[in-house]
């Protein structure tokens, strides 16, 4: 090769190699999306972008030689952004499957940050529940914003949304009271919060990871420069990441001020002043901590006061726990034994005994736990439609045969102008009800007791039911004008002993008695407190007038809906299942629980039925029998030793195969805070013990698409058709015979009417047959009223 060639290719091998170093060293161009989301990235009064994000980018950008285009915008925009190209890089923004059809994510967190509630200043809202139906601000596209929609599905709560474009602005609508609450993340909130007139609540729910995104396929080598400086910093604590972390996360100010020369003259001219402002803040600052002092004072008083009422609540949860767990057994065993075809009617008589004095002992379980719900303020009200008139009548006849007994006349006096098919409370109204009048019957020995029914339209009081503020449960209840609302007025009087003047004052405290009750050593003095929490509930209060020794007067109003007879829910009776349908697969049960009587429980109810059933004790034996059985349904209760029901669940369902097994909680806790957590935790579904058999096939329905047979009701139809005892029937038999009858269906001796029923002819076995049908279906008032026709 000629030596003038060689020259020529030197010398341009030389010009293309200060070429490409020029093109290496020339910077890269990255446009970042920020937004105002304090302290991680925002833009102060100046204009110029701050936080932890924007400073670890601009180091990594400075030894990478890359040129920052900072694209100021409010969130949505920046995410629209994003999802459309416009900018290369996305700061503080965390994951969701959503976001993840358009953007790609850096593996390494730059931040951690939970979901946390704000209130208004002295706010009742105490727990997430109490956020139903109350206008909630939240960062509009927010992930935290996604979770808090999601926590609230899992209550069964509906709160109003309030969505705004900025952190900040939702401190300013909690801090004006236009909302009740505001979601924002909790090192934006812990920091700002001093900056406004808020509130952080209890309420905190899931982390999330906040990091930098691209778009969807691109810019992976941004991506993996940022990761691989995160990582090589987070191993060293004297990086620039936890001095950067530090400086923002310490509790610094956001913004960096600049002190303006003319308050530098100012300041050089007024050292005198200094001085005077000097000793001024010196005394100021004394006065500030000895408020400070005040204030931890009672903040530790305050702390105290709510750590011993958590006390109380907890020991009233764990009590009720451990009541009602060997109560499921009682309940359970004792329905088991009723549905056995070869049960005597003695056997059968004593075992409805135990039942119900089961269903009693609950009823005072409960009674407890609604005094406790009523001061942690979390008892709600579960209205329903229901025909008021048919509401009467069976308590009139519920509680007739108790006045009776005693000699009383109980009277039911409904005005015409009261609505017959309403829509409030059903289950709390009944319970004031019949405290009342059962106080009224206790506490009267001569006389009587009158119960008063009237209604006035277009009810004064500040009803919680009035349309618009529909949970959404019952959608048909969105009536018309024509239905309207209307105040129920009830009245229940007696002519018993009366109540002092001087004890009227504690008639609705808690365990508080008057003289009066304590003479009749009955009774816990909660009837009467839980009764007006109830009434308050449902619009309205419970008054109270009363003389010694001439009797007592309780009134009180509830505000309703009048609704149609075509609106009422009606409730299908249970039936009892016999069996599976033929042609299914043979279902695999898992029986979970540390307690042999509650496994043996269900044992006996399914067994039967023909379903594959195997035990555990715990969570560890749960596991290792899920893996190899693979069970498609598992009753888990939630308290055991060794691991327990929660732990248990979560290692099933953080399989791909654990997703194919149906797991419900079996729990004795009553706490509606226990319903999030056993939810969260996995379980498909949970039951609450003592339960119904019902309640566990329907589940298992549910769950599984198991199909049942269920018992004909033939029987009881027959038994029905027998029981249509008439006078003519009766006329066969002697006067003496007939008044024995009488007094011993008055006093309700079911032994006595057994032996009067032996002496009826043969000949008459029919009569027979129908009185006993009676007697064992405990219809004495139906024989009392048949003989009040003869003349003894």
């Amino acid at each position: 090769m000629p030596i003038q060639i060689r020259i020529l290719l030197v010398f341009i091998i030389g010009l293309l190699s200060i070429f490409y170093d020029c093109v290496a060293k020339a910077e890269k161009s990255i446009k970042v999306g920020i937004q105002n989301n304090p302290p991680g990235v925002f833009v102060d009064d100046n204009g110029i972008p701050q936080g932890l994000f924007v400073d670890l980018l601009e180091e990594i950008a400075k030894r990478k030689q890359w040129k920052l285009e900072y694209v100021y915008d409010d969130w949505n925009a920046n995410l629209q952004k994003l999802k459309d190209s416009e900018i290369d890089l996305l700061t503080s923004i965390s994951y969701s499957e959503e976001r993840d059809k358009f953007a790609d994510f850096v593996n390494e967190p730059v931040a951690i940050k939970w979901g946390t509630v704000y209130l208004t200043p002295n706010s009742k809202i105490k727990i997430l529940p109490d956020l139903d139906r109350k206008k909630v601000a939240v960062l509009k596209g927010s992930i935290h914003t996604s979770n808090f929609m999601a926590v609230t599905r899992d209550f069964d709560i509906q709160p109003q949304l309030v969505e705004v474009s900025t952190p900040p602005k939702v401190f300013e609508l909690v801090e004006s009271g236009k909302v009740d609450a505001g979601v924002t993340n909790s090192t934006f909130g812990y920091l700002e919060e001093k900056n406004y007139q808020v509130e952080r609540s209890s309420i905190v729910f899931h982390p999330t990871q906040s990091t930098f995104a691209t778009p969807e396929g691109k810019h992976d080598d941004i991506r993996q420069t940022i990761d691989t400086y995160l990582k090589q910093w987070k191993k060293d604590r004297q990086s620039i990441y936890y001095e950067t972390y530090n400086h923002w996360y310490g509790g610094k100010e956001f913004v960096k001020e600049t002190i303006p020369k003319w308050l530098i003259i100012l300041l050089i001219g007024g050292i005198g002043g200094t001085i005077v402002i000097f000793f001024w803040n010196q005394t100021l600052k004394q006065e500030i901590e000895r408020r400070k002092v005040l204030e931890l004072q009672l903040q530790t008083s305050k702390e105290k006061a709510e750590v011993a009422n958590q006390a109380k609540s907890t020991f009233i949860a764990n009590m009720s726990h451990e009541l009602r767990t060997p109560l499921n057994a009682i309940l359970g065993f004792s329905q088991i034994m009723l549905r056995s075809p070869s049960l005597s009617k003695e056997d059968q008589e004593n075992t409805t005994i135990i039942h119900n004095s089961g269903c009693y002992l609950l009823t005072l379980i409960n009674n407890i736990l609604d005094l406790s719900k009523i001061e942690a303020g979390k008892m709600t009200l579960n209205a329903k439609t229901f025909d008021f008139y048919s509401f009467l009548n069976e308590l009139e006849d519920l509680l007739h045969i108790t006045a009776e007994n005693k000699g009383l006349t109980l009277i039911f006096d409904r005005q015409d102008d009261v609505p017959q098919y309403i829509y409030t409370d059903e289950t709390k109204l009944r319970q004031v009800l019949i405290n009342l009048i059962n106080n009224g019957i206790k506490f009267t020995s001569e006389g009587g007791v009158s119960v008063t029914v009237g209604s006035q339209k277009e009810s004064p009081l500040n009803s919680p039911l009035e349309r618009g503020e529909s949970s959404g449960k019952y959608p048909s209840l969105e009536w018309g004008e024509s239905n309207g609302k209307a105040t129920i007025i009830l009245e229940v009087r007696d002519t018993g002993a009366g109540i002092a003047e001087d004890e009227m004052g504690k008639l609705f405290e808690a365990f508080s008695q008057t003289e009066t009750g304590k003479n009749s050593q009955e009774g816990t003095g909660l009837g009467l407190p839980i009764s007006r929490k109830f009434v308050n509930l449902m619009g309205g209060d419970i008054t109270v007038k009363s003389q010694a020794g001439k009797g007592t007067n309780f009134r009180f109003e509830i505000a309703v809906n009048i609704v149609n007879k075509t609106d009422i829910e009606t409730q299908e009776k249970p039936r009892h299942v016999m069996a599976l349908q033929p042609n299914q697969i043979r279902y695999r049960i898992l029986i979970v629980d540390d307690r042999h009587t509650n496994r043996l429980l269900l044992i006996k109810l399914l067994q039967p039925l023909g379903f594959e059933l195997k035990e555990a004790t715990n969570g560890k034996e749960t596991i290792e029998i899920w893996e190899k059985w693979q069970p498609h349904l598992i009753w888990m209760d939630m308290r055991m030793p060794v691991i327990d029901g929660y732990e248990a669940t979560q290692i099933i369902k953080g399989t791909t195969k654990g997703n194919a097994t149906a797991i419900i909680a079996l729990t004795a806790s009553v706490l509606e805070e226990e319903k999030a957590i056993i939810l969260s935790a996995g379980c498909d579904y949970f039951v609450r013990k003592p339960f119904r058999e019902s309640m566990i096939f329907e589940t298992m329905q549910k769950h599984l698409g198991v199909e049942y047979i269920y018992q004909e009701e033939t029987e009881s139809q027959t038994a029905t058709e027998l029981s249509s005892l008439t006078v003519e029937d009766l006329e066969k038999m002697p006067n003496e015979w007939l008044e024995e009858l009488y007094d011993a269906a008055k006093a309700l001796d079911d032994d006595r009417i057994l032996e009067l029923i032996e002496k009826i002819p043969v000949e008459e076995s029919l009569l027979a047959e129908k009185l006993s049908n009676l007697v064992n279906d405990f219809q004495f008032k139906t024989i009392r009223q048949l003989l009040a026709s003869f003349r003894f």
